[in-house]
């Protein structure tokens, strides 16, 4: 939930750096092996959670 408040934080604010800094800086973390995970992480959340398997909750 902490990763997707941030996400819509940066998403709608507004200001000078909204406008100038953010578009250059996502161009530039692009060419990163940062993005990639950053961009994992956004798609996929945290890969240490794990969704318990259907017969362990009950359901056949």
């Amino acid at each position: 939930m902490r990763m997707q408040t941030l996400q819509s934080r940066a998403i709608l604010s507004q200001g000078a750096f909204t406008t100038r800094v953010r578009p250059r800086l996502a161009r530039a973390l692009r060419r990163t092996p940062l993005y990639r995970k950053i961009l994992q992480r956004m798609a996929y959340g945290n890969p240490s959670i794990r969704i318990a398997d259907a017969g362990v909750c009950g359901r056949t």
